[in-house]
Parts: structure tokens; sequence; C-alpha cells
């Protein structure tokens, strides 16, 4: 008779109690270095590590749900030096109301290290180490035993980006020691070959005489006499960098043995993709005997004994050497989810992986010291990275990846705000960001000081805007800042209001600002501002290319356009050549090129096969401002008849070179201001040629406004809102560099 009772009270209690849980829940975790995992996180009582916390809020989500306006978990300043990933799932979700915020405490530093300090470091003792050294180096090297200090990886080699340890001093990236020294470079002289021991080079090309490009007998040559000097004969700790074969490629390679007679390398397994060629670059790693500037390391990858320079007083210095091997912070199908205002550093690794999930963001924390990329995005959709700075990152800063392809669904995950700097310190082949999928955002970045390319991206309807990029590609060479290629269903990108500025490239082929390379279709560039540079647009045989109302000032070219398809790259179209290459048709059939969506997005393609796809039809060069350097290279015989140009303001000292092939050979033509016929052509086609400037308000300051009395406003440019650019203060960057 009493069952209802019974049945009531139960309610109830669970009625009070979910409210209870609900009320009761902290809006605010803490966690110090000091702390203790069996506290409760309060400010007086911290957590010592993260994990702690998380699991905290694990607890409050399965008692209820998170209080209204979510939890905010504070780390107090300090190192925190986790032995493994700190994962989060999708339980330790927010929400849009209730998200969840790992943050730095206001005003204190919180640093993540995936390493360990040296604490064991003394001067150098070993007479064998000692004498190895050069003189200048002796009274100053320390060093210490790996093993002892708790550290055991450190013998294997990446063959892609090195060694697997790093060491740094006080926050900064030490370079290990090396012959020449950063900066310069020896040279491959020879590259002889053994009829006995023929190694393949580049696997997918096949040389007239039925070898393969790159073929080597795993030696090399090289006529500079100082390695011979090395008081070794142990050459298991050197390691060689080298651009094997192409300036865009770089590998590391262990070695094992340097003839000291006639400079002969003898290499180990694995061996360069590539292959090697002569007259290429490299350096010597690992050489105890170069150990000759403040800074430098070396590690006996046998003994496990680093020596090192350090590059002021070991008092009070923080050194680390990187150990995780994993993300520090891994993100799976987590929802509102934000870590803010912290320092991500030292591990071999990427700092923080995010997997699919919704509305991640990493706010306001400077990443740096990482082995991998700083940030990696894999799906997902409104993940993102605003106003964080990454710098001395052996390779990249960010990938980010999201959006459907096949289905053309956008992922719409950004990268926003963001200053990366001094990135592939050791991979020195790859971007600051590199982007794929489907309409994703990169905006306001600013990129500059690094040996190869700022943006990757491949993909469609990505909007690339008001970024700021200079003095990339300082080492490498046939390499774009922004770069998209050899894929005619990558559509509809927007590159827009960026700016472009000091880009060259000293290797082979140099360095273009926007490289749409090998048949890249379909991409608008609208409002960038290109400064001192070379092939500023280059349009590398693709079609449905939009060039408008740029500026372009001392470059050389403004835009390139050729017909590779028809020219040197005609093997991809010549099913008969023995090295023809499908990956353009395979990549068609894979997006379903004549099929919705694409059909019904991109109707140009259903039609691509039976209108000539091997020339570049349909580009299009309008309204821009072009002032001296030279306006236009066209090649492979494209001409005005091919490519649309139209409504451009020309005051370019030459104004075009134009390079076809004819009966009698090459002919490579140059046309200036003189060259009426050739003026006569581009007005034609309502082009304005003119010797006087075009008027740009204070060129040394960064202002290209046109003044009122511009003669370039009679082609109807539209202003460029070039002030815009780069990066901006707001609630997690507050000042600018």
């Amino acid at each position: 008779m009493y069952e209802w009772l019974r049945i009531s009270l139960i309610c109830m209690f669970l009625i009070i109690s979910s409210g209870c849980a609900k009320f009761d829940a902290p809006s605010e975790l803490y966690v110090s270095p000091e702390g203790n995992d069996a506290s409760d996180g309060t400010v007086d009582a911290p957590f010592a590590t993260i994990t702690a916390a998380r699991n905290a809020i694990r607890d409050i989500t399965k008692h209820g749900a998170l209080p209204d306006g979510g939890v905010t978990v504070y780390l107090r300043g300090g190192k925190y030096m986790p032995d493994s990933t700190i994962e989060f799932t999708a339980e330790d979700s927010g929400s849009k109301d209730s998200p969840v915020v790992y943050c730095g405490y206001p005003g204190e530093t919180v640093r993540i290290i995936g390493g360990r300090v040296l604490s064991k470091l003394a001067p150098v003792t070993d007479k064998t180490i000692l004498e190895r050294l050069p003189n200048t180096a002796r009274e100053h090297a320390v060093s210490t035993i790996l093993d002892d200090e708790s550290v055991t990886a450190y013998r294997n080699l990446n063959a892609d980006t090195g060694s697997t340890m790093d060491l740094f001093f006080d926050g900064a990236y030490m370079p290990i020691a090396g012959y020449p020294n950063e900066g310069s470079w020896l040279t491959v002289t020879g590259v002889p070959l053994d009829s006995t021991a023929i190694y393949q080079g580049d696997p997918r090309t096949v040389q007239e005489d039925g070898s393969t490009r790159g073929e080597h007998s795993a030696m090399l040559t090289f006529s500079d006499k100082h390695p011979l000097s090395w008081d070794t004969e142990d050459f298991d700790d050197i390691i060689l960098h080298g651009y094997w074969y192409w300036d865009w490629s770089d590998a590391y390679q262990e070695i094992s043995s340097i003839n000291t007679k006639d400079g002969a390398i003898t290499l180990e397994k694995p061996y360069s993709y590539y292959g090697y060629r002569a007259g290429q670059r490299f350096r010597f790693l690992n050489v105890l005997e170069e150990l000759d500037s403040p800074g430098e390391w070396h590690i006996d990858r046998d003994s496990g004994v680093l020596t090192f320079w350090p590059p002021s007083d070991l008092k009070g210095a923080d050194i680390i050497v990187s150990v995780i091997d994993e993300p520090l912070f891994s993100l799976k199908n987590t929802h509102y989810l934000t870590l803010r205002d912290m320092i991500l550093e030292g591990t071999r690794s990427t700092a923080i992986s995010i997997e699919k999930g919704s509305h991640n963001t990493i706010a306001g924390c400077v990443l740096r010291n990482t082995g991998g990329p700083s940030i990696v995005i894999r799906g997902g959709t409104y993940n993102g990275v605003t106003s964080c700075d990454m710098y001395n990152t052996a390779t990249a800063g960010i990938f980010l990846d999201g959006g459907n392809r096949r289905l053309l669904k956008p992922g719409h995950n950004y990268a926003i705000n963001n200053h990366i700097h001094h990135y592939n310190c050791k991979k020195r082949i790859g971007p600051a960001i590199n982007m794929t999928g489907v309409g994703n955002l990169l905006s306001h970045n600013y990129i500059h000081d690094a040996p190869h390319a700022a943006v990757y991206f491949s993909g469609n309807e990505h909007i690339l805007e008001y970024n700021e990029v200079h003095d990339v590609a300082l080492e490498t060479g046939d390499v774009g800042a922004f770069y998209i290629g050899r894929d005619w269903t990558c559509r509809g990108n927007i590159i827009r209001y960026n700016y472009f500025h000091r880009i060259h490239g000293p290797g082979h082929g140099g360095a273009r600002p926007v490289y749409l390379d090998d048949w890249s279709s379909g991409t608008t560039v609208y409002g960038n501002i290109f400064y001192d540079a070379t092939y500023a647009v280059l349009i590398g045989g693709g079609r449905d290319n939009v060039v408008e109302n740029n500026i372009f000032l001392e470059c050389l070219p403004s835009v390139h356009v050729d017909a590779r398809g028809i020219g040197w790259a005609r093997y991809y179209f010549d099913t008969s050549h023995p090295n023809h290459q499908h990956t353009l048709f395979d990549r068609m059939e894979a997006m379903r090129y004549d099929q919705p969506p694409y059909s019904e997005k991109y109707p140009e393609l259903v039609k691509l096969y039976d209108d000539e796809p091997a020339l570049p039809k349909y580009n299009r060069i309008i309204r821009n401002i072009s002032a001296g350097g030279r306006f236009i290279d066209l090649l492979d015989g494209v001409d005005f008849t091919m490519v649309t140009v139209t409504d451009n303001y020309i005051a370019d000292p030459v104004l075009a070179r134009m390079v076809s092939q004819t009966d009698n050979g090459t002919q490579d033509s140059t046309y200036t201001a003189s060259d009426t016929d050739f003026v006569r052509l581009l007005e034609k086609h309502d082009n304005i040629v003119s010797k006087q400037s075009p008027s740009f308000s204070n060129v040394e300051a960064g202002d290209f406004t046109l003044k009122d009395n511009s003669p370039a406003s009679a082609i109807g440019f539209i202003p460029i809102p070039a002030d815009s650019n780069g990066l901006y203060i707001d609630e997690f960057r507050t000042k600018l560099p």
C-alpha cells in the first residue's frame, strides 16, 4: 500500500539530487605545479595536473550538467611536464551555452613542456672530447649523459625531419653543430655509378637510355678538404642534410664512411626518394669537431653524451631537450572546448591535435620548439586557431583540414590572426599553413622568415584573405608563397586582400607569391598587393583563373601564363610517353566530376576533356595596376587570343616576354614601350600603357592607396583595403610585433 509513496520519494530525491548537482557544480577549477591531484581543485587547493581537472569535469557531467556559462580551468603559472598526451574526448565537451575552457591564469606564464630539463650539465673533462673540440669551444663546453637525465630515445634518425631530439636554451632553438655553419652549403661534385650496384632514382621517370632520373650507387663526392681532417673513424654520429636532386625537396641522410683520400661519401639506407645529382647542396651535421659557436651542440648517438656550448651563463638557465614523440594535447570528437593563453613547447611531435568535433578553439597561445606542425586540425566544423604565435618549429605551423570534397560540404575551419615565423628549422620544405578540404578560412595571418612556402592549399571554396607574407622561400626554389597544383577539380578558391612583399627565392626556379602550379584552375586572385617579387602570379597551364584588381609593383613579371601541357609537360597528356602520368585524370574521377554536385557547381569540368585540356583557356587578367617591373610573361605559344588581358594600367619598363617554339627553334621575345606595334596590341584590348607612375600615396610606409590624381584611376580600379591586412589587436593578442 505504500508503493506509491516509495516511488514518489525516489523521484523527489532524484530531482533534488539533480538540482543540487547542477547548483553545486563549480564554474572554476584550478591547477598548479605545486598542487595535489587528491585536492578538490579550488583556488586554495588546486590540482597538480590538467588530467585531474579534466576528470573532475567528467564527474560533473556524469551527475548532471555543466553550469550555465560553462567551466573554466585556470592553470597557475609554472612548468607542466606531462609524460604523455593529455587526451580529451567527446565526454569532455562543452556546449554553446556552457563551454569548457582551459587557460593560463591572468598575468602568469604557463608552460606545457614535452621535454625534460637537463640538470647535470658540467664542464667537459673527457680528454677525447676535449681533443676533438675546436680550441675556441673547450673552455665553454659542458656535457651530460642523457641516460642519467632520464632521456633514453636519442639514437634514431628520422630521414624526413632530422634527428629525433632537439635542444632549447631559455626557450630558444639551439642548432646542432655542423659544417659549413647554417646558411652555407657544400656542393655535390659527382654521383659515381658502379655497374654492380646501381640504385633507382626517381621511380616515376625513365630517361632515354632506360635509366631513372637520379640513379646512384650510394656514393657522393665533394671537393672541400676540410671534413677530411676530422679526428674520427666512426661516422655513425654524422648526418647529412641536403637538397639532393630538387631545390624543393630536402632530406636527411645517414652515412657509413668518408674516404679520406678522395672525399667520397658512402651512404646508408634509406636513400633519397628522388636520388642524387651533381651540383646540389648539402651540409654535414652533428660533427663534434665543428662545435665552434655558442649555442651549438652534439650528441654521441652511441653513448648518449651531449656536448653543448651554452650561449650564456648556465646559472638560472632553462635547458630542455624534447622527449615526448606524440601531441601534448589531443582533442577527439570534442565540442566547444578551448585551450588559451599558454605556451606549448618541447615536443618531438605536434603540440595540439584536433580530430573531428566542432567549435574547438586554440587562442592566444605560443607554440614553439615543436618537432611537427604546431597544430593539426583534421575534420570537424568550426574548429580553429586564432591569435597564436608559432615559431622555431622543426616543420610547419598549422595543418588545417575540414569539409567533404566529394560532397562539396564546407568545414568552416579557420586560422585567423596568427603570427608564424622562423618555422621549418629542420625539415626545410613545407608551409607555415597547409589547408585542405572545402570552405575553410585563412585570414589576417602574418607569415615571414622561412626557407620555404607560406601556405599550401588544396580543395575547394577556401578563402585566403588579409594575410601579410614576406621573406619566405629564403632557401628553396620553384616554390610558391601561396601554392596549389595538379588538380582540375580544386576550384572556387579566393585569394584576396593579401600583401606579398620581398619574395624571390634563391634556388632553381625562384619563388612565386601566388603559384597556381600544374593546371591549377578556377582560382580568383583579387585585390592583392605584390611588391618586390618574382613571378607574382604564375598560372602554370591551368584555366578559368581570374587575376583582377591587383597592384603589382617592381615584379618580374607581374603575371606568368604558360601552356606546359603542350610544352615541357606534354607527357601528362601523351599516353605513349614512358613518363606519362595520370594524376590529373585520377583526381577528376575521384571527385566524380560529371555528377552532382561537381557537374552543377563546375559545369566547365563536364566538357573539359572535349575542350583541348592541355591548353590554358579562359584565364582573365583584368583591371590590374602594374609598374616598375615586367607586366606579363606568355610561354609555350600563349598569346592574347588564348588569355584575356584587358583594362590593365601598365607602367612597366618591360611590357612582356613571349616564348614560343618555331621551325627555327625557340623564339624568345621581349617587348618594351618603344615597341609601338605591341603597345597598340595591348591598347586594342583596352589596356593603358603609360610612362606615368600610378601615384601611390606612400609606398615606403606601405600605403598603396592611389592619390586623387592617379592616372591609374582611368581603368576603374577599385580601392584595396590594404590597411586592414596582417595582425590585429583582440582579447587574445594584446600587442603587435
